[in-house]
């Protein structure tokens, strides 16, 4: 599994490839079903990617192409069923000979704006106009069908037969009305007539009439039913021969295109399996462009980077967590992107709290979940390596077992983790918070020193020291506020009267318009900084609360 059901949630992975909108059925099933490019498929998501790319720039260069390519997608059908069919059945239906010429009619579209931009090595393309003339005998240049009298003259002949005999009989019987109604002095419309029983004289008009025989009565009314002249019934026979004669040959006629279309199945289904994947395709190019976002380059472990094979570098510059951008953006908070630079396996990050750790982690998360999938990322500049799976580990996240404390829930995730084969992502957002810090400081160090053992990225946050001890590692603090900003919030706040719930979110709203969150890269055995008084005067808390504090820390 490339991400655990627990991992996916916590990164808020579906909040974002939920903007990837493919707009076909189909297009939407590809997305559904895709698989990650993981270790060995660099060269692959390459491909890929340069495919998201040229479409990308095809849409920015051409103002009509956009709209007319996803407007073509969005007429896409999944006629995979009705295509089957060609290899089981000899005589497809009209609403089958529909669905055919209507995806022809708009493949051929899809076909035209690709050549026209000049992008006909995105995907396979396929030969199929002679198979839409076809379907098209009089030219119409539309996705509707009929049969035609194009297919058959004996198709023709016979339509023009019913045609005639239908007119004839229309007009016999309006004259037999009009003879009748003139004869009885009767007004009636249709071809019945309900007469009441106390109509005595109406009645013995219609029983002793040619032109009406009783067809139903009951203690109240009498019901005539209209009685046709010999001609009609004549005529009208002949007609229901001519109509058998006009279905017969039409079936003949689907007989035929049925079989001339067989041999179009395979390169039908391609078309079709072609389709989805351009679809899929522009729906990633429009989230990038629509977030600002870069085709990353994906690593190639043989090129160096100060000294050091890039097997684990990753360079992310002005990063952008989509979920928190937004949700700052709502609360009219200015959102701060994030420059990235790694090049090491094992990364432990420490800053103060409310300084972002948690979230660079789940940046990190989303970032290569995209790349994996070969999405644009919301960066300025991307470059990193394919993994093999993803694993976020934090108490903070709902549990999705009752039965155990959320500690509890950490150790038995993380020992699934630990079990993962393959080069994977190792998110370990302050491992055991959730319990007595003595015991927790120590499986803090002893899970990081375990992932040693493993292949795989592995980014720590913590407030612990031990895992600052940890030399194999490199380690990163996250700047947070400083002392000079601290000193303007402190005076502009008055951080001693206690917040309420409209001035807090003002507290909030300047804690994040001061808190640098860059990210650095410092020495090991550096304390992680303490920087909780400072946060909790900013937001307002208790005085009594915080002078107590103070006095347990200085003893």
């Amino acid at each position: 599994m490339f991400i655990d059901k627990g991992s996916y949630k916590a990164l808020n992975i579906q909040q974002i490839v939920e903007q990837v909108k493919p707009l076909s059925e189909l297009g939407k099933r590809l997305k559904q079903n895709s698989k990650p490019f993981s270790k060995g498929r660099e060269a692959e998501l390459r491909s890929e990617y340069k495919k998201v790319q040229d479409l990308t720039q095809g849409i920015l260069s051409n103002r009509d192409f956009r709209a007319n390519l996803t407007s073509a997608l969005s007429k896409i059908d999944n006629i995979k069923a009705t295509i089957s069919h060609l290899s089981i059945v000899d005589e497809l239906t009209i609403q089958e000979f529909f669905e055919i010429k209507q995806f022809l009619f708009y493949y051929e579209k899809i076909c035209r704006n690709l050549k026209i931009t000049g992008l006909t090595n995105i995907v396979d393309l396929y030969p199929l106009a002679e198979l839409f003339e076809l379907l098209d005998p009089e030219d119409q240049r539309s996705p509707s069908f009929h049969i035609s009298n194009k297919y058959s003259e004996r198709l023709a002949r016979f339509r023009g037969d019913h045609f005639e005999l239908t007119n004839r009989l229309k007009k016999i019987e309006q004259s037999n009305y009009e003879r009748a109604k003139s004869d009885l002095n009767l007004k009636f419309t249709g071809k019945q007539v309900t007469v009441s029983r106390q109509n005595r004289e109406q009645l013995a008009k219609l029983n002793q009439s040619k032109w009406f025989s009783v067809a139903d009565e009951n203690f109240a009314n009498v019901t005539f039913l209209f009685r046709q002249t010999d001609d009609f019934i004549s005529l009208a026979e002949e007609l229901n021969r001519v109509k058998m004669d006009v279905e017969a040959e039409e079936s003949s006629v689907r007989i035929s295109l049925t079989r001339r279309i067989k041999p179009y199945e395979n390169i039908l289904l391609q078309a079709l399996n072609e389709t989805a994947k351009l679809d899929y395709l522009t729906a990633r190019a429009i989230f990038g462009i629509e977030n600002s976002c870069v085709i990353p380059k994906v690593n190639c472990s043989s090129e160096q980077y100060q000294g050091k094979d890039k097997k684990w570098f990753i360079q992310l510059e002005h990063a952008v967590n989509l979920p928190v951008k937004k949700d700052l953006e709502n609360a009219k908070i200015c959102y701060q992107s994030v420059n990235l630079e790694f090049n090491n396996r094992v990364n432990i990050i420490t800053g103060a709290n409310m300084a972002g750790k948690s979230t660079v982690l789940k940046t990190l998360g989303q970032l290569f979940y995209l790349f994996s999938y070969a999405i644009p990322l919301p960066c300025a500049k991307a470059e990193m390596p394919t993994i093999d799976f993803i694993f976020y580990s934090s108490a903070t996240e709902e549990s999705h077992r009752t039965d155990l404390s959320s500690f509890a829930s950490e150790l038995v995730a993380i020992n699934s983790a630990v079990a993962k084969q393959g080069e994977g992502l190792y998110l370990i957002d302050e491992f055991a918070r959730g319990t007595n810090p003595h015991e927790g400081e120590a499986f803090a160090q002893a899970v990081i020193e375990r992932l040693l053992d493993k292949s795989g990225f592995v980014f720590s946050a913590t407030h612990f020291s031990s895992p600052s001890e940890i030399r194999s590692a490199d380690h990163f603090r996250i700047i947070g506020l400083s002392q000079e900003d601290y000193d303007k919030l402190k005076d502009s706040l008055s951080p001693y009267n206690n917040a309420t719930q409209e001035n807090l979110k003002c507290r909030i709203k300047e804690l994040h318009r001061y808190m640098d969150y860059s990210i650095e890269q410092v020495e090991p055995l550096l304390e992680p900084p303490q920087a909780a008084l400072m946060i909790a005067e900013i937001l307002g808390i208790d005085k009594g609360i915080l002078d107590k504090a103070r006095s347990f820390l200085k003893d």
